[in-house]
């Protein structure tokens, strides 16, 4: 599918932010939890009631995938 705008990963990470995701690492591993932020290194993932653990940051070297339950973009 060809679109006339280039994504971009902070234009893929903007229209995330505030979203449920899940977050699959290089290893296997799954994480799930509430896109923070991003930046160039890393993605923040808040879990849900993680008491002990309430952020984590995830380098983008570790990652292999992000998928949010509504792929639906309209933009």
């Amino acid at each position: 599918m060809k679109t006339g705008k280039i994504m971009t990963l902070d234009d893929f990470m903007q229209s995330r932010l505030g979203k449920w995701a899940d977050v699959y690492l290089v290893n296997g591993v799954r994480l799930s939890g509430e896109i923070v932020s991003s930046d160039q290194e890393a993605l923040f993932l808040r879990g849900a009631g993680d008491v002990v653990h309430p952020l984590q940051m995830i380098l983008w070297t570790a990652i292999s995938t992000v998928s949010t339950s509504d792929e639906s973009d309209s933009g």
